[in-house]
């Protein structure tokens, strides 16, 4: 079923208190052209919208009709595209005066438009008839843009990555909601593009000013998993990340997927507070169970899992969880080790000089001359530990690959 919003989509203009001819011209300016009543900001459902080629102002009820029966600006003529109302402009309607609505059983007051719902919220000349006949004016408006859709499911299941408690917020007039943005555009955290805020709304953090746009939001509803870490944060794209986490001093991280290095400089998606990254090839090439979900790098094991060990769904081997964890779905408790991450991305492959396909070792003890299980990586020439995830290797030719060296190109 479609939801709908149910609001006051005009103001009556006789409770304007125009008395000058500056002020008459000033209210004749915010007359939408399709219904003739005065739009009304209200809040952020009620608020006004204007053709974005001849900056018309349009009640939300009639830029939804128009939208829906996919008609043209009635004034210019144009394909009807609308965009939030200017902020300044709708602060000169806020500051005409206007009359208590509730004047008809007795109340006097008058107030800027933008303070008088505070007043009628407590008006002592309220009677239950005034209330139920405003109650009838309101109208219901389909949601146009479908927020339940978009929004909800990000905001119930999701935590912006700055580690901040509270939930993000849909927000359409951000110089009102948040004084660091000077005007309604936004630098988006997801694509990185520079754009106004749409009439949609979008997704806001208050703790770290975190913006996602309508279009970003929209993907995010739709693969929530693919677009989280594995502490459900909101992941962003950083084009950078050693230029905003002093953490990432060598200009190099290491992807949480396939625990190989990667320059800073390629970009990556990044969580600030779990310090979680992937690479933009474990991005674009996830790692999946059969049925399609998004695996994830999980060091706690659910409690069906005995001794802390998985069976590889790709090799059959059994393993013992590693400190960087493995590779899981919660969903049909599927597990990929190591080996078999790097073994089914031929993007991950490395070879020796001779040709042959590296192998990730975690013991090297096994094979002749490694008794200290350490080794000298062949082309750093670095004397290493083997670390948890392990080193690449080959036996025939005792050839080793750290993972740094074995970044991506």
């Amino acid at each position: 079923m479609e939801s709908v919003s149910t609001f006051e989509p005009s103001i009556d203009e006789s409770r304007f208190v125009a008395t000058t001819e500056s002020e008459k011209t000033t209210l004749e300016m915010f007359r939408d052209p399709c219904c003739l009543q005065v739009v009304s900001p209200g809040d952020s459902k009620t608020r006004p919208v204007e053709c974005i080629q001849c900056q018309q102002l349009f009640c939300l009820s009639c830029a939804y009709d128009l939208q829906k029966k996919k008609m043209t600006c009635p004034t210019c003529r144009q394909e009807f595209n609308p965009k939030n109302a200017n902020i300044k402009l709708i602060g000169i309607l806020e500051s005409l005066p206007i009359r208590c609505r509730f004047q008809p059983s007795g109340c006097n007051f008058v107030s800027k438009l933008s303070e008088i719902k505070n007043h009628e919220a407590n008006c002592k000349y309220v009677t239950d008839e005034l209330r139920h006949k405003f109650e009838e004016m309101k109208v219901g408006i389909p949601n146009l843009f479908q927020e339940s859709i978009y929004f909800k499911p990000i905001i119930s299941r999701l935590k912006c990555n700055c580690g901040a408690l509270s939930s993000f917020e849909v927000v359409y007039d951000l110089p009102k909601r948040d004084k660091r943005f000077s005007t309604n555009s936004i630098n988006c955290n997801m694509c990185n593009k520079m754009q106004q805020v749409s009439i949609e709304g979008v997704l806001y953090c208050c703790a770290c000013a975190f913006t996602a746009c309508i279009a970003c939001v929209k993907l995010v509803a739709q693969d929530i998993d693919r677009y989280s870490c594995d502490a459900k944060h909101l992941v962003s794209f950083v084009p950078n990340v050693s230029k905003v986490d002093p953490q990432y001093m060598q200009n190099v991280f290491v992807c949480n997927f396939c625990h190989y290095f990667d320059k800073t400089g390629r970009g990556c998606w990044h969580c600030k507070v779990c310090q979680w990254d992937a690479c933009l090839d474990c991005y674009k090439n996830p790692y999946k169970c059969d049925k399609g979900h998004y695996l994830q790098r999980t060091s706690v094991l659910p409690k069906e899992y005995t001794g802390g060990c998985f069976v590889c769904n790709y090799c059959k081997d059994t393993f013992k969880n590693s400190a960087p964890g493995v590779l899981h779905c919660r969903t049909c408790f599927y597990d990929i080790c190591d080996q078999c991450a790097i073994i089914t991305r031929p993007s991950l492959h490395r070879k020796c000089d001779k040709g042959h396909l590296l192998s990730l070792e975690k013991n090297l003890r096994k094979f002749p001359g490694y008794s200290s299980g350490s080794y000298i990586c062949n082309v750093c020439k670095r004397h290493l530990a083997v670390v948890d995830i392990g080193v690449l290797h080959c036996a025939p030719c005792q050839y080793d690959l750290c993972l740094e060296c074995a970044g991506k190109k």
